[in-house]
């Protein structure tokens, strides 16, 4: 009797010498979803050589009168191309999507994996932006280098999800609000963070840059505030317990935030 797997918590890291725009996180969270749905067994090829075998088979073709394969591949390629468009117009509209996640299994609340992705949330001032393919191709060199993916078991043909972590009145088209939806903490978790940084430049010297030292202030002409004592002991005092702010203002933002989810899933399928 074979046993069971460990399942554990997968990091991995993606680092983008440059600006990454809101086209661009759409199109590489689209190129994650194509790419665990083939990774993980979901299709029996790569998404982009099923797009052009069911153009090859004819646009006019009727799914209702073709084999089970073809009928199968139709449905995958074009639910695929109905989530896509979704999470496409999501990202471009909205700015504020806190966190994404894939979820393999039968339903979100019954899943298999779960991939979390994480863009960047802050934008670095003086980054040059990417253009699609470059982000692309960053993307797929650091995954094939960490190969973060290969712990999971084999899965079955099931359903992939897709689910945002968004402002709780945000409207949103191709998607429905889950208000009492939490993600489940049992199955094999994948974190991808993406992040952007700026390329160092070699010509750049900071012999040149003044040192704090070197720098002499002239405040002769300046006057000194009169501060008396019911004043001075105002500003002595705490504004506040900064524990306890924080996590109020954490809960309150937590509480802001529900996952909503894309009404297409995909359904996996092999060769029968």
């Amino acid at each position: 009797m074979a046993l069971p797997v460990a399942r554990r918590t997968v990091m991995c890291n993606i680092s983008f010498d440059g600006l990454l725009d809101k086209s661009n996180e759409a199109a590489l969270f689209i190129e994650l979803i194509k790419y665990i749905l083939f990774e993980k067994n979901q299709m029996p090829e790569m998404f982009d050589q099923l797009k052009r075998s069911t153009r090859v088979r004819g646009k006019n073709a009727n799914p209702k009168i073709s084999n089970k394969n073809e009928r199968q591949a139709f449905l995958l390629f074009s639910s695929c191309q109905k989530l896509f468009a979704d999470i496409t117009s999501a990202f471009q509209n909205l700015y504020d999507i806190k966190e994404s996640i894939i979820v393999l299994g039968s339903s979100p609340t019954n899943p298999k994996e779960i991939y979390h992705i994480q863009f960047p949330t802050t934008v670095t001032s003086g980054l040059k932006p990417l253009s699609c393919k470059e982000s692309k191709q960053s993307l797929f060199l650091q995954i094939f280098a960490q190969d973060p993916f290969h712990v999971g078991q084999k899965i079955a043909l099931t359903n992939l999800h897709v689910l945002l972590l968004l402002p709780r009145c945000t409207k949103i088209q191709g998607f429905t609000a889950k208000p009492t939806y939490k993600v489940p903490g049992r199955s094999q978790h994948y974190y991808l963070k993406l992040t952007c940084k700026a390329k160092e430049d070699p010509e750049v010297s900071l012999v040149s840059q003044p040192k704090v030292t070197d720098i002499v202030l002239d405040i002769s002409g300046i006057v000194p505030l009169d501060i008396d004592d019911e004043n001075e002991e105002k500003c002595s005092q705490p504004i506040a317990n900064d524990k306890e702010f924080f996590k109020l203002v954490e809960e309150e933002t937590e509480d802001d935030y529900i996952w909503f989810q894309a009404n297409v899933n995909i359904k996996g399928y092999q060769l029968g």
